[in-house]
This record gives structure tokens, sequence and C-alpha cells, in this order.
């Protein structure tokens, strides 16, 4: 039987009503806190919460910080899972059950570090109250501990160099010592979500990094994928793990099935010259089957103008089918704003219709945003190297103050066309170009045509962007 949408009251009350034990289709948590040492820091508005649900693996807050230094904040949180704030430059972890209450403080003073390193090994964030402080206590010393310290290149240069069963040993290797860290921690807790946690959050990064490996050994050493000779001990070894378990869902979780088991899946498809949903039927079972018809079925009525056809009864598992069906309703209600806005709104037309015949470059920022200031010196590069262009730089800033906007302007010496958003604006943007985190990047071709998510400034691969359109 085919999908059919019906109305989003509907939805909700299905939802609700399935059951599954390790599911709760309303859950929520509430996170809320004080911010320590906030009267030496009043320039800093709000900080970023990332977390996750089944089918994003991103979602960023902007979490406000009011006057007295206070947050409040709920999120949905319909499995145990994990999720992190940065606040500065240094990720703090929290877990977390559905329908959980955490009280935290975060110790403004981690902004005078220039490395943002806490002093001590002690950490910038604790949870102090609520339903999880004994299990919160312990999440970021495992992470510090079990650490990897290798540098970006040097770990590339390891996947390039090891061969398959090499690099299987190594991350075995790895994961041995994460478990003799948490047997050692568990020594002094019973935390028995915190133990969960732990175990879900190593065994899937192992999984993780080792279907990602293919793709980038051959990368790194300029190979075709397709040519890359992988014993199949290597995936005997990672499928002999259970991947069909959904008791705890950390980052490393949803990814390895988000995207490199769907990766995994999808050159395996190609290999044996099969559509990607008839080879997940055919080759995957259970929980992990059920996620990547949903991931299949969500991304394609993602990428699709209209409603793409679904067979929801592929789907056995009644939580993520009906999840699924949320979701696509929610899709499809964006794109309808999306065509309303760009339709009829005045205020898209008038910032745009001004540059017809110009490729636009725009950038959504913020002035507490730190990815977003690491990036403006590159867009300076741009804006000196396409001087002659027909390209426009356009900065468009929201959730900010007028006066740290001005002041950022001036102190950072930018260049390019600047304009501030009010709330109604922002919405207007953030609903058309679908903004789930800045810095968010757009391009506008000559014929005024939108580019959404596009590569950032720091990118390799603009300049090359930027002449494609420009000569088009």
């Amino acid at each position: 039987m085919k999908l059919k949408l019906t109305t989003l009251s509907l939805l909700v009350i299905l939802l609700s009503s399935c059951n599954h034990s390790n599911f709760e289709p309303d859950g929520k948590v509430i996170i809320a806190g004080k911010i320590l040492n906030f009267e030496k820091h009043k320039e800093v508005e709000n900080f970023n919460l990332f977390h996750h649900d089944l089918l994003e693996l991103q979602i960023i807050e902007t979490v406000e910080i009011k006057d007295d230094g206070s947050f409040q904040i709920s999120i949905p949180c319909y499995s145990k899972m994990d999720l992190f704030i940065i606040f500065g430059k240094v990720p703090a972890y929290l877990i977390c059950v559905p329908n959980d209450s955490l009280f935290l403080t975060i110790d403004a003073d981690i902004l005078n570090d220039p490395q943002n390193k806490y002093p001590n090994d002690s950490y910038f964030a604790k949870v102090i109250g609520g339903t999880r402080v004994t299990d919160n206590q312990f999440v970021n010393e495992f992470i510090r501990k079990t650490r990897n310290t290798l540098s970006r290149a040097a770990y590339f240069k390891i996947i390039e160099t090891y061969s398959p069963l090499d690099y299987l040993a190594y991350q075995n290797n790895i994961e041995d010592m994460e478990m003799s860290v948490l047997d050692s921690l568990l020594q002094t807790t019973d935390a028995a979500v915190f133990k969960t946690w732990a175990e879900d959050f190593t065994k899937y990064k192992k999984l993780d990094l080792l279907l990602q490996y293919p793709a980038i050994h051959a990368k790194e050493n300029n190979i075709n994928i397709d040519s890359l000779e992988i014993p199949q001990e290597y995936f005997t070894e990672i499928f002999k793990e259970d991947i069909n378990d959904n008791e705890f869902f950390s980052f490393y979780h949803t990814a390895f099935l988000l995207y490199s088991y769907n990766n995994h899946l999808y050159r395996q498809a190609r290999k044996e010259g099969l559509d990607l949903l008839q080879y997940i039927n055919t080759n995957s079972t259970g929980f992990s089957k059920d996620f990547a018809l949903a991931r299949y079925f969500y991304s394609l009525n993602k990428k699709s103008d209209t409603l793409a056809e679904i067979n929801s009864e592929l789907i056995k598992n009644k939580f993520l089918k009906n999840f699924l069906i949320l979701e696509i309703n929610k899709q499809e209600t964006k794109k309808a704003e999306r065509l309303e806005i760009k339709t009829h709104s005045t205020f898209v037309d008038s910032l745009f219709s001004k540059y017809k015949g110009k490729v636009v470059y725009v950038d959504f920022w913020a002035t507490w945003c730190v990815p977003c200031l690491k990036e403006f010196p590159y867009s300076m590069t741009l804006i000196d190297q396409f001087k002659d262009k027909p390209i426009e730089f356009l900065f468009l800033c929201n959730r900010s103050t007028k006066e740290n906007w001005q002041k950022t302007i001036t102190e950072k010496e930018l260049k390019g066309t600047h304009v501030f958003l009010n709330d109604k604006q922002y919405t207007e943007l953030q609903t058309l170009f679908g903004i789930e985190g800045i810095p968010h990047y757009v391009f506008v071709n000559k014929q005024g045509g939108f580019i959404n998510r596009t590569l950032r400034p720091s990118d390799k691969n603009i300049v090359t962007k930027i002449n494609e359109l420009l000569n088009e």
C-alpha cells in the first residue's frame, strides 16, 4: 500500500499511539542552567546546542542567555541520546533520556583562555541538578581520556598507508583501550545510562570509521574506489556486530546509519547493478533495514519538488514508519512555504532583484558565531580576487545586536554589502533556504536562480565554482 499523507493532527495521533520500548514519540528534554562569571562576559548573548534525531544528524539550536545569565531550552528527545554544547570553541557532551530535565552551569571564564582549554583537567560545563546528574559526571571524562591526540594529517596518513586488515587491527586496538577506560570509570559508579552511552559511542565510532575507510583510502591514494581490493574478512568483522540494536543513539550511531552504512549499501548496490531500494530490501534485515528505508524515502522526498512515491509498508518498525510520515509532512509544509515566499515575498524580491545579471554570494552570519568569523578572511580574499567581475558579496546578519554587528564590520574591516535583518526578514529567508545553522551560504546565479547550501569561502573549490557561474 502506498503512503498517503494525512493532516498533521492525525499524524501526531498516529505517532503518539505507537508503542515501542526504546522510543518515546512525544519525548523531550529540558535543559536549563546558569552562566557562571557572566558579569565579566556580558558580550556573550547566546551559545549553540547541537543535537540529532533519527533522520538528521546535526540540528543546531541557538540558546539565548538572559540578562541574569540564566538560560532554558526544550528540544525533542525520542530515545536515549547524546548532545553537546559549544561555549567558545570547546564542546561539552551531555547524555539524556526522554523527558529528562538537566540543570547545568557553564563557566564563562573558559573564554579567557586563548587555547580554550579548561585548566586542571576539569570541565567548564557541569550538570548539577535534574534527572541525570550522576551519568553526566563521567561523560566528558570518558571523552577526554579516550581522545585521539593524532593530528588530522597524521590520521589520514594512517588511512592512506594501512592495508584494510591493518586498519581494522588499528581500530580494534583503539576500541580495546576505550573499553579499558570505561571499565576503570565503572569502578566508581553504577551509572547505567552512562555505561550504555559509552558502549554505543565506542562501538559505532569504530564501525563508522571502518566503513569510511575504503572511500578515504581510495581518495588519499588517488585510485578509483571500485578498483580497491577489500578482503571479505574486513566486512565480515564489521557486520558480525549487531547493528540492529536501538537502545541508545549516540552521534556516532546516528552517523553510522545515516551516512557510512547507507554509503556502503549504495556502493554494493552499484557493484551488483541494483537500485538502492532493491538492494536494501534484499540485503538488510531488522532495524537497520527499516532505518535504511526510512532514510532513503526521507532523502528522496527532500530532494524532490513534489511529493515522492513512498511505500510505507516496507518499514516494519511502527515508530520509524510514523516518524517518517510526520517528517515528510513537515517537508511538504516547508516546500509550500518556500514556494509562497518565492512567489509573493516583496522583501526577497527587493533584496535580490537589484543584482540581476550578477552572481551573488550570500553569507548568513551572526556576531557570536565563531565558524562564521573564521571564514571572513577567505571572503575578503575572494572579494579582492573578483573585484572587477560581475559578482556581489552579500552578508546577511541576524540574531545579534545592531551595535555588535556594526562593531564587527568596523573592527574586522569587512568589505562587501552588509544588511542587518530583522527577525521577520530572517525567518522568511530561513524558510526559503532551509537554514538549520550558520554559517550558511547561497549562490544566486545571473538569472536569479538559487544554489542553496553551497561551498564555504575557505573551500578549495570555491574559485572554480564562482568562475563557472560567471561564465554561464
